[in-house]
């Protein structure tokens, strides 16, 4: 009897890793379509093809589109934001580098996604909820230089950085201006500092 139940238990184990080894091909699958092609070309056979899994398997373990582009967009934003949090606090240098190199990475396609956002509600919440993170993430880095501010002025201070060290801001840098990755970064980083020291 007590043979039976460890096979048994050995096999929902092996079961439950096999479903969780699925989705994540699934998700990470979701990722580079939803990343390299326009929200509106990507279907669930497309990701079925990219994981090489059947499209029932897609249907079964990912539910709609949106579903899928979400846990992609969970994934990727979660990563993200435990990188972010081993950043050293009140280092705004370490940080804009991780920035500015991060953005060399993902920069382009989150562009890509920003342009289908007022098109697409699922992007629309998605990009909203990343910016919140984002707010939050530069109101704990500068909070040094932000704690003698009100309410009011330390909220429009955030905005602003928000803006300088945003995608858009690389985006007019290196794709409209050309400019390296380095001159990139001493400009975003300028700019912050300006910024800083004028509160």
């Amino acid at each position: 009897m007590a043979s039976y139940k460890k096979k048994r238990q050995y096999k929902m184990v092996a079961r439950a890793e096999a479903a969780n080894h699925t989705k994540s091909k699934i998700v990470d699958a979701a990722t580079a379509c939803f990343t390299s092609m326009p929200y509106e070309l990507v279907t669930l056979k497309t990701i079925a093809q990219e994981a090489n899994v059947a499209l029932q398997t897609v249907v079964r373990v990912g539910g709609s589109k949106e579903k899928i582009f979400l846990s992609a967009a969970e994934k990727l934003m979660g990563g993200l934001m435990l990188a972010m949090q081993d950043l050293p606090q009140n280092d705004g240098s370490a940080a804009l580098r991780f920035l500015v190199d991060y953005y060399e990475e993902w920069g382009d396609r989150a562009m890509r996604l920003m342009a289908a956002e007022d098109r697409i509600p699922t992007i629309k919440t998605f990009l909203q909820q990343n910016r919140l993170l984002q707010q939050m993430w530069i109101d704990r880095l500068y909070d040094e230089s932000l704690s003698k501010l009100s309410v009011d002025d330390r909220r429009k201070a955030v905005i602003s950085l928000m803006t300088i060290t945003g995608v858009h801001a690389w985006h007019v840098l290196r794709r409209v201006h050309a400019l390296s990755i380095e001159d990139t970064f001493d400009t975003v980083h300028k700019m912050a500092m300006a910024l800083i020291k004028s509160l």
